[in-house]
């Protein structure tokens, strides 16, 4: 949807209605059906107040979009464990703002809150991610020893294969092209160590 306080968009929303979307995928009391929260479960609290104030300095934009609704084929596939929704299986014990106090090194968590285990696997093993698409391939130490800093940052940053291929277009290069190189880095050393 539109995140903007536009017409057609979100409005201004606190920090704990951000949070109930972002980290546990939950909107006026219902699940969101595309929100990839078990990634966004690991925000820190201070990540998860940056990501707020930075929705909040958005430019209004009027649109209006219409509401993603599930139709019988959908729910079925829902109903089947074919469609996951994050909401339904994530953890709401606590909806507060606090840390989990669990140490991880900046590369771990930045697999945890960057969505990689939403397509590659929860056990970064690679796995089919929507029908008549190429496969998430794996992502073990093992797959990517072979892989230099640079041709690991040019398929991140660029959707750029070994082979210098473009990668499939479900590969979210773009929303990852601005990462800083040192995020870069901690990724490609949390990979070769894993």
């Amino acid at each position: 949807p539109n995140l903007t306080a536009g017409r057609g968009g979100l409005g201004a929303k606190s920090l704990h209605e951000w949070d109930l979307a972002v980290r546990h995928g939950i909107a006026n009391r219902r699940a969101l059906l595309l929100m990839p929260s078990e990634g966004y479960s690991h925000l820190t609290a201070q990540d998860m107040r940056d990501v707020a104030a930075y929705l909040a300095l958005l430019p209004k934009v009027d649109r209006q979009v219409p509401p993603t609704e599930l139709r019988p084929l959908g729910a079925l596939l829902v109903l089947n464990g074919e469609l996951h929704v994050d909401a339904l299986t994530l953890s709401h014990d606590t909806l507060d703002m606090g840390d989990t106090g669990v140490a991880l090194s900046r590369g771990e968590y930045l697999l945890e809150v960057s969505a990689c285990r939403s397509c590659h696997g929860v056990d970064l093993k690679g796995r089919e991610v929507a029908p008549g698409k190429p496969r998430a391939p794996a992502l073990s130490r093992e797959v990517l020893q072979p892989w230099s800093y640079d041709d690991f940052s040019n398929a991140l940053r660029k959707g750029q294969g070994r082979d210098g291929r473009a990668l499939d277009a479900l590969m979210p290069w773009r929303a990852y092209a601005a990462l800083p190189e040192e995020d870069v880095l901690a990724l490609y050393d949390a990979l070769h160590g894993s």
